[in-house]
């Protein structure tokens, strides 16, 4: 969704066909020759209680939207084993 902060008014949105989203995140394009987080990849739930929905548990990719996202960075071993986390 784009929304314009001194109108205030929606400028742009994109509509997912499924009932519920469960994450989103920037990453590399499929096919893409450069790194630039320019895919929106958008995973959706699949649940025995909700409505059937023949998108519920898939993983949209949104491409096109002029925005990009920040690369991660790896965090170091160390610190994610000093605070008593798991690596699964």
């Amino acid at each position: 969704m784009k929304i314009d902060p001194l109108k205030k008014v929606v400028m742009c949105s994109v509509m997912i066909p499924a009932t519920e989203i469960t994450n989103m995140a920037f990453g590399k394009c499929p096919k893409a020759k450069n790194n630039k987080c320019e895919c929106l990849y958008v995973t959706t739930s699949c649940s025995e209680t909700s409505p059937d929905s023949e998108n519920d548990g898939a993983v949209f990719v949104i491409k096109n939207l002029g925005a990009t996202g920040s690369p991660s960075r790896e965090a170091p071993w160390s610190i994610i084993y000093e605070h008593g986390s798991q690596v699964l």
